[in-house]
């Protein structure tokens, strides 16, 4: 018998769990696969003798080529779920600037952040009694010393998958209108689907409504939720919030130039178009425009006054020469 930890799972597990829960629940793209590779290669390195026949220690000056590849499995999985708690933060980071802030939201928000916490805490907890065991029991704590933490991260892990795999969503509690062939449509093409987003956008202005969400639109176009997701991600490339807030950025920037809205504030014409927090708007008109609010206005006039003097400088050169 011997140890199998398959520590190289923990930290894409995470990661992806918070990305398909802030996405689209339930649905699993092939081409994130990739990120179990590692798993494969360490479960593999586990039945072969290199780890059976090692001496498990870290503080000893590695004498073989199998205690060199345990010291690198064991490396490799503290760099593995530390990067991976750090990309699972960043993504988490930005969906909540470009999040719309209603409540439902915000509550799906705060449970994902409480399997970080977790995950965060444990290997904290593990990093610090692997360095006690080092430093002042050199290695000689028995394995059973590991245990309360290793029954707690399993129990803790099938928690968080079974409320995860429970937990109802908000923007899927609403009862939608679906069309009776919104499912045969998931691998057909999605071009008259788009178009009936774009509609949804530029025609009804949906965007407007500050608290709109993919269930809203959904309902509105008469498709599955799921299915104006697929056809978001694939034919555009955007995820929901991406495709609704990029309306509301096109919406700033036409009344920011329009003398009918110099009575608003910057804020006020956020609040025009859709958005409802301060913060998310800053951030999208500057991810969308590279510019602030203000600068873009400057720019439109410099850009307008620079075509005025062109206009008057040709005007001049055609004029007809004075009779004297």
């Amino acid at each position: 018998m011997f140890d199998i930890e398959l520590l190289f799972g923990l930290g894409p597990s995470l990661y992806l769990f918070v990305k398909a829960s802030t996405n689209s629940p339930g649905q699993f793209i092939r081409r994130y696969y990739w990120h179990y590779l590692p798993v494969a290669l360490e479960f593999s390195y586990y039945l072969t003798p290199a780890y059976r026949q090692v001496q498990h220690h870290l503080i000893s000056w590695p004498s073989d080529t199998s205690h060199w590849l345990w010291l690198v499995e064991q490396a490799g999985a503290v760099i593995s779920l530390l990067t991976y708690l750090y990309l699972t933060s960043r993504w988490l980071s930005r969906h909540k600037k470009e999040l719309l802030s209603s409540p439902g939201q915000q509550q799906i928000l705060r449970w994902l952040e409480k399997p970080v916490r977790f995950y965060a805490l444990f290997w904290l907890a593990w990093l610090g009694l692997r360095t006690l065991d080092v430093g002042q029991f050199g290695e000689s704590l028995p394995i059973n010393a590991y245990y309360p933490l290793l029954v707690l991260l399993s129990g803790t892990s099938c928690w968080i998958g079974f409320v995860g795999y429970t937990y109802s969503y908000p923007e899927q509690g609403l009862t939608v209108a679906v069309a009776a062939n919104s499912e045969a449509l998931l691998s057909q093409d999605h071009s008259a689907q788009l178009d009936q987003l774009r509609q949804a956008m530029e025609t009804d202005q949906l965007y407007l409504n500050a608290q709109l969400s993919l269930a809203h639109l959904a309902q509105h176009v008469h498709l599955n939720p799921r299915l104006v997701s697929k056809v978001l991600n694939e034919g555009l490339g955007k995820s929901f919030y991406e495709f609704v807030n990029a309306y509301r950025v096109e919406a700033v920037k036409e009344k920011l130039v329009n003398a009918r809205y110099q009575h608003l504030t910057f804020l006020g014409l956020a609040f025009e178009s859709g958005f409802n927090s301060k913060a998310t708007f800053n951030y999208l008109f500057k991810k969308h425009t590279g510019l602030t609010p203000k600068q873009y206005v400057a720019a439109h006039h410099q850009a307008n006054s620079g075509a005025v003097n062109r206009s008057e400088s040709t005007h001049s050169d055609d004029s007809p020469p004075d009779d004297t």
